[in-house]
């Protein structure tokens, strides 16, 4: 409805406002528009949830999972819930944004995530300079979010419960749509045993090519340590792709010459890009979109 839109709209504006600039008052703006959000919220999640139950004898798969995802919002019946949450939140983006790691030899040399250390863990090479800055922001952050995460946890799991959920992991897991949180498992163990062997691989060639770089610095038949993976979470290992190349003398393709030879054109692109989309039963383009 629109009144849900604007609700969103406003939300959205004031979760900017405190991304952008952490301060008490664009904080207590977020808690006080859940507050009054929350009334709303209380008297549409029953409607749309009995609308719901109907949806099943309808042909429309669009309008059946429009309906589905309106019905799975979560609202709890406390106010003063909705309101702890809510700072709870705040308080885990403002330690997340806000936490610094100083220099060892000065502590009034200090630095941010964003942008200092992020980019640190991308162009650093030095091992201990990269330990410094990783180990630094994860015990920072990491011993300041947790009497703060493990609350704000605890209410989600309050309000899911409320709503009819056997606990948080169901309700997060019905977001996938893959079935229940058993099938849910069973599928992603499946997906991890199906690319274990590549990852194993790859792993121990990277793992090969970190020890010649870094010798005597980590058992070279273990784990790799996050810290020298490019990535404060170690979760891409693409910025530290010159010292994993396999076949460092051999160039890389030139995508834009042979994109030249073909005669590709940027529609053309486009096009090949809607039909991979459209491909896993997504929407096309509109033709407004082609018109411009």
């Amino acid at each position: 409805s629109r009144i849900s839109q604007r609700y969103y709209q406003v939300d959205t504006v004031l979760e900017w406002n405190y991304e952008t600039n952490i301060t008490e008052e664009n904080e207590q703006a977020i808690s006080k528009q859940s507050l009054i959000s929350s009334p709303f919220d209380r008297l549409s999640l029953p409607m749309a949830k009995r609308f719901n139950e109907h949806m099943k004898y309808s042909r429309d798969e669009d309008l059946k999972v429009s309906f589905g995802r309106l019905s799975k919002n979560l609202i709890s019946p406390n106010d003063e819930d909705v309101k702890q949450t809510s700072k709870l939140s705040s308080d885990l983006s403002r330690v997340y944004s806000t936490t610094k790691v100083c220099e060892l030899n000065n502590d009034e040399i200090c630095y941010n995530l964003s942008p200092y250390l992020e980019r640190l863990m991308q162009v650093e090479k030095d091992y201990d300079r990269l330990l410094w800055g990783w180990q630094g922001w994860h015990d920072g952050c990491g011993n300041n979010i947790r009497p703060l995460y493990l609350p704000y946890i605890d209410l989600l799991d309050k309000s899911t419960k409320e709503n009819g959920y056997k606990d948080l992991t169901e309700y997060w897991i019905s977001d996938y749509e893959m079935g229940n949180d058993t099938v849910f498992e069973s599928i992603i163990d499946q997906i991890l045993q199906d690319i274990m062997p590549l990852y194993e691989q790859i792993h121990g060639f990277v793992r090969g090519r970190l020890c010649e770089i870094y010798p005597n610095r980590f058992d070279c038949n273990g784990p790799i340590p996050a810290h020298i993976l490019g990535n404060m979470w170690a979760q891409q290992w693409h910025e530290r792709l010159d010292d994993f190349m396999p076949y460092p003398e051999t160039p890389l393709a030139n995508i834009t010459r042979i994109l030249e030879e073909k005669k590709y054109t940027i529609k053309h692109m486009y096009r090949i890009s809607e039909n991979f989309f459209t491909s896993i039963n997504l929407y096309s383009m509109t033709s407004k979109f082609w018109s411009l």
